[in-house]
């Protein structure tokens, strides 16, 4: 029998957290892993699948890097077309063990939608079975006037798949940084429900690093690729925290 499959879903149903960001944080820690595929299911703007991950090779000329719609002409994700990716990252010529969706704004919040409307409490884990997956919920949150939006939505998350699937929240420090109080706030949620807590993007708001490292995202490059070492060292800090 195969190893489980490892699904990454990086979610957020406020625009402007961070997702993309994380997604490209975690692809330069997974660059040289070939058995990780990343998905850009964002279909507004598709910047990860056309842009910031440029760099990731692909593994025996299969592309490590791609976008898939999983929306409905009427901006809805079906539960047929969810069964329909499911099913794919169940068989077992699938060449990927880990996979990480960088789902849009949209998706954030259809995704929650779907298992709200035509999924029963529970179902999604006994499909878990069925496919031998593990669904992995890595929630980013804003601060300061996000900071009310994305926790209601940490809190959905919590409420539909906390009792049957591992949840990780993931602060984006740049968005925290004037509101430390949020932040604590933050953490003590985590605590109360035992849930992980990694704060990423510390990379000192308006610096030259941060502008770096904004900058090589936008342009598709690597570690290997980063213009000084000191960028490349703070970022390289950055994921192993991720």
């Amino acid at each position: 029998m195969r190893n489980t499959r490892f699904i990454y879903c990086q979610v957020q149903g406020k625009g402007g957290a961070g997702k993309s960001f994380l997604t490209y944080l975690l692809a330069l820690k997974n660059y040289h892993d070939e058995n990780t595929l990343f998905i850009d299911a964002d279909f507004n703007s598709k910047t990860s699948s056309t842009q910031n991950l440029r760099f990731i090779p692909p593994k025996n000329k299969k592309e490590r890097v791609v976008f898939f719609n999983i929306l409905d002409e009427q901006k809805n994700i079906e539960r047929k077309l969810f069964m329909k990716m499911l099913k794919r990252f169940g068989e077992n010529e699938f060449a990927f063990e880990r996979v990480f969706i960088d789902f849009g704004t949209l998706e954030s919040d259809q995704f929650l939608e779907l298992f709200i409307t035509f999924f029963e409490p529970g179902e999604l884990k006994e499909l878990e079975k069925e496919f031998n997956l593990k669904f992995i919920f890595q929630v980013v949150v804003a601060g300061n006037t996000n900071y009310l939006a994305c926790m209601s939505y940490l809190e959905k998350v919590q409420q539909i798949f906390g009792e049957h699937h591992d949840i990780i929240i993931y602060p984006n420090l740049e968005k925290f940084s004037e509101s430390e109080a949020q932040l604590t706030q933050l953490k003590k949620y985590a605590e109360r429900f035992n849930l992980p807590c990694k704060p990423f993007g510390d990379f000192g708001k308006g610096s030259e690093t941060e502008t770096d490292v904004r900058l090589m995202m936008m342009q598709g490059k690597c570690l290997d690729d980063f213009p000084d070492m000191l960028t490349q060292w703070r970022t390289e800090l950055e994921i192993q925290n991720l």
